[in-house]
């Protein structure tokens, strides 16, 4: 140890600026590992944790007419799709009428349970949020026989849509958007509306197959009369983003990794003298590897705690409000557990090199070495 010791002495002494470049070195490599770690889990969670709103499969009806599509037509085709073709997935069914220039378009938005409706948890927000006054349908009046409406532009207690009475229940804010009333389902198969487009909001993003369920039965009803789209919501654009954050954070990784190689393999060239004159003075080929490792693993394993209590510091600073969940997975058995992988893979490399140096004969270190 105390040969370890003065060698280690040694280099601070006659090389200052290569033994603090060491020691960044693992610092460095150490902090940057930890980063990826965390980077790569904490973009891996926020892709997942909103999985579910990703898609929206438009079913647009371009038929006027004779030839228009009613919501009678496809009532079997919607809950189909929403019990069979992708059960489970189908969080709420959209409907709209064309515009109408005394009352603008009718809408409905509500999800399906079983083989009756339910009011839409997505409609529950967002017209809650924007009722000027009145308010919103019960479950009992969602599921029953009457006419209820929601306005936009009609400030009336009733309202007469082609002969039917509708009991107003609220007015919604204006925001100079298309004027549209806000109805039940029963309303478009009692009247028999004819409808412009049909949506569905999706948990996430069909597959072919599934897209190809959803066309056969449409056009098992309403064969040449709708075109069908499908639009991702920005989270899918922000996980493309959180997926190239990943990707960047390992090449970081490798890089750090790449840099440290290059530190070794300078220190074994820095450090061929005094393999030589280890040799020169009586050390066999094992002796001077041990030497050689001891004294690589006494500057390694601090220089790694102090990378890692710099990021930890770094951590609690500004890195969790940056990465939220990077405080998640950053618990002292993964700390701990990745020292360990570090100077795991730190003392193979350290070995690997001072053996295969250590192998060569004395002379050959001699010249190697310079002296």
């Amino acid at each position: 140890m105390s040969i370890i010791k003065s060698s280690i002495a040694q280099m601070w002494h006659k090389n200052h600026s290569f033994f603090i470049a060491v020691v960044i070195a693992q610092m460095t490599a150490a902090f940057a590992v930890l980063f990826v770690i965390g980077a790569a889990a904490n973009d891996y969670y926020r892709i997942n944790e909103d999985y579910r709103t990703n898609m929206s499969l438009y079913i647009a009806f371009d038929k006027a007419g004779e030839e228009a599509v009613h919501y009678s037509d496809l009532k079997e085709t919607v809950f189909e799709i929403c019990n069979k073709s992708v059960p489970g997935e189908i969080k709420d069914v959209a409907l709209s009428t064309p515009y109408n220039e005394d009352y603008g378009k009718i809408v409905s938005v509500f999800a399906t349970d079983g083989d009756s409706y339910r009011l839409s948890q997505i409609d529950i927000y967002n017209i809650g949020g924007t009722l000027a006054e009145g308010r919103l349908y019960t479950d009992e009046e969602y599921n029953s026989d009457k006419y209820y409406a929601l306005t936009m532009s009609i400030d009336a207690d009733e309202l007469i849509i082609e002969g039917k009475k509708f009991e107003v229940l609220g007015k919604m804010l204006d925001f100079g958007v298309v004027p549209e009333v806000r109805t039940t389902p029963f309303v478009f198969e009692d009247m028999n509306l004819p409808i412009e487009f049909l949506c569905f909001d999706v948990n996430r993003i069909l597959t072919e197959k599934e897209l190809g369920k959803v066309t056969v039965l449409l056009d098992k009803v309403i064969p040449g009369k709708y075109t069908l789209s499908y639009k991702l919501s920005s989270k899918e654009d922000e996980k493309a983003i959180l997926r190239s954050s990943i990707l960047i954070s390992l090449i970081i990784g490798t890089s750090a990794a790449a840099v440290l190689l290059i530190v070794y393999g300078y220190i074994m060239k820095m450090r061929r003298r005094n393999l030589a004159i280890w040799r020169l003075t009586g050390c066999s080929a094992l002796r001077s590897a041990v030497l050689f490792f001891g004294e690589m693993a006494v500057i390694s394993a601090p220089s790694v705690l102090l990378g890692f209590a710099l990021f930890y510091a770094a951590q609690k600073l500004f890195l969790n409000e940056m990465y939220p969940y990077m405080e998640v997975t950053h618990t002292f058995g993964l700390y701990a557990k990745t020292y360990a992988v570090m100077m795991l893979i730190m003392f193979a490399l350290f070995s690997a090199i001072a053996i295969v140096n250590s192998r060569h004969s004395v002379k050959q270190q001699l010249l190697r070495a310079n002296i």
